[in-house]
């Protein structure tokens, strides 16, 4: 099965996961010694990373007789004790210590193919398993950027719950996924479609290319008759600010530009209260929220084509 996002994509949906890396403390007065300047504690837990006074001790010696200078450690398991080794030249009980049973990009790079599993369950049944690559052309995602999303957002909750499974930011999370405007709850709706899903029937579609993790406003409601065979159309927030439903914007703007980097509109102000022209004979709306400089969104605009089919019906005269 594959995974549908990588670990560079966690922080661009919640800058601070980082935070949640599964550090845990454990006692400072459990140690006894084991030789000059060497301590020892048991029954820690597994340790791939060891910090003491909040600073990573570094990678573990091969052995306890190799923990030779200070801050070397080095973390025996086995079948009968497990057993944890320092190099301390103060006493260990002065220290905080805190440990992680698995480096940070292991903890990640776990949690993104369990969170890949569970998107899968989590889908409706209308669509393959395993999720099929985009089609699109000119994006910079091997999957469409809400599979990539809902990946990442379910990998984050898995990290978060592990390190504090009571934190409140476990919330907002969540509703960014299963809440009414949630990406699981859209695509299984049928309100946001995959790139395979769309037909030449469908006219424009709206699909987010890269957003700000703080970013909550987007392009809606893509309305127009399709002048066009086939293009894809590029919506750049110029511009940043906080668009306010009940204040006329002066700021927050946004420029388009077509599959092949053609400049379709200069830089615009956003009109909340109406519909922009953005291409192929679309318009879209923008809903209220805070937009961030070089955020992006896709309008795809397919027409109506001649028909390739070799199988025509000839009428024949006598």
């Amino acid at each position: 099965m594959p995974d549908y996002c990588a670990t560079t994509d966690l922080q661009k949906v919640f800058v601070d996961v980082g935070n949640y890396d599964r550090k845990l403390s454990f006692s400072r007065h459990d140690w006894t010694v084991f030789a000059d300047n060497v301590d020892m504690q048991q029954d820690t837990g597994a340790v791939a990373k060891l910090y003491r006074n909040g600073v990573d001790l570094g990678a573990q010696q091969i052995s306890a007789a190799a923990c030779d200078a200070d801050g070397k450690w080095f973390y025996k398991s086995g079948a009968t004790d497990e057993i944890l080794y320092c190099y301390n030249t103060n006493d260990a009980d002065t220290y905080t210590w805190e440990l992680a049973p698995l480096d940070w990009y292991t903890a990640q790079a776990n949690a993104i193919t369990n969170a890949s599993e569970q998107l899968e369950t989590l889908l409706d049944a209308r669509l393959p398993r395993p999720i099929p690559q985009s089609n699109r052309t000119g994006g910079t995602y091997t999957y469409d950027y809400v599979i990539v999303k809902a990946t990442a957002l379910l990998a984050c909750i898995m990290l978060v719950e592990a390190s504090d499974p009571g934190a409140s930011v476990l919330g907002d999370l969540r509703a960014q996924l299963y809440g009414d405007d949630g990406i699981i709850t859209r695509i299984n709706s049928g309100d946001a479609r995959l790139s395979f899903e769309w037909t030449r029937s469908d006219g424009g579609q709206l699909e987010e290319g890269s957003i700000d993790a703080t970013t909550t406003g987007r392009p809606i409601d893509a309305v127009g008759s399709p002048t066009v065979a086939y293009n894809k159309y590029k919506i750049l927030i110029v511009t940043g600010d906080d668009v306010d439903a009940a204040v006329d914007n002066t700021i927050a703007s946004f420029s388009v530009t077509d599959i092949e980097g053609n400049a379709v509109l200069g830089e615009t102000i956003i009109d909340q209260a109406g519909y922009h022209g953005i291409g192929g004979g679309y318009s879209v709306r923008f809903i209220p929220g805070k937009y961030v400089a070089d955020d992006y969104w896709w309008l795809t605009v397919v027409g109506v084509a001649p028909s390739t089919s070799v199988i025509q019906e000839i009428r024949m005269v006598r």
